[in-house]
């Protein structure tokens, strides 16, 4: 029921796809993936409370909604209108809306979201491989591509976790992005996959403008929050 920030989702989820495409060989056999925590997602010690969720959906003000399943990933997500936002969020109440994400083609889980001094940002939690096909046809990703990630996937023979820590900011709806590290279970990926930084910030600034009436004036990670302005869809019809 608490969408709004599902652009932010979206960003995370579209560096996770590249580290997928470079990393395939980091799935972990069950089992022994736990022998090396990898089950587990990095703890950040980020808590939140219901007190987050509620002071996060009243910041929103827009129109979420759920409907049933169809089996269809294009039906599966639906926008519509446009409001303004000026607001900031905590990395609690973040956490508290990947948390409360019940879309079916959601393939995170277990998130947490932290805003470190720095302004740098970093996330945690479990990839879900299963759910990663039907959230690219829903998102109307051209079938090529469906089908070059999905081919990527057999790799994972279980839900890995990963680890991301970047720095980033959007101004006039273009994105600035370090990505400083990676890892998927506890295997790191090596430094010099991520530094093709200009390849990775153009796909995730695609991804993410390609939401209607999605416009990013400035979007900042400072004094542990994260400072928004811009608009976004009035209502979002989402299926479960």
């Amino acid at each position: 029921m608490i969408k709004l920030f599902k652009f932010l989702l979206y960003l995370v989820l579209a560096v996770i796809i590249v580290l997928i495409l470079v990393g395939g060989y980091f799935g972990l056999v069950p089992g022994v993936s736990a022998l090396f925590g990898s089950s587990t997602p990095k703890d950040l010690e980020v808590e939140y409370t219901q007190a987050d969720i509620d002071t996060a959906v009243a910041k929103t003000g827009v129109d979420f909604s759920y409907i049933p399943s169809n089996g269809i990933p294009k039906d599966a997500i639906q926008f519509d209108g446009k409001s303004n936002l000026n607001q900031s969020f905590s990395e609690s109440e973040l956490t508290a809306l990947f948390a409360n994400d019940k879309w079916e083609y959601n393939f995170l889980k277990d998130v947490q979201v932290k805003i470190n001094p720095d302004g740098t940002e970093e996330l945690s939690g479990v990839l879900i491989p299963s759910r990663v096909t039907g959230f690219l046809r829903a998102r109307r990703y051209p079938e090529s591509t469906v089908k070059m990630i999905t081919d990527k996937l057999k790799y994972f023979v279980n839900d890995p976790t990963f680890h991301v820590k970047l720095n980033s900011s959007w101004e006039n709806n273009v994105l600035s992005m370090d990505l400083m590290s990676a890892s998927i279970g506890r295997v790191p990926v090596p430094a010099e996959w991520l530094e093709n930084d200009s390849t990775i910030t153009y796909v995730v600034q695609k991804h993410v403008l390609s939401v209607p009436e999605l416009k990013i004036n400035s979007l900042k990670f400072e004094d542990g929050k994260m400072k928004y302005d811009g608009t976004f869809p009035t209502k979002i019809i989402w299926s479960k």
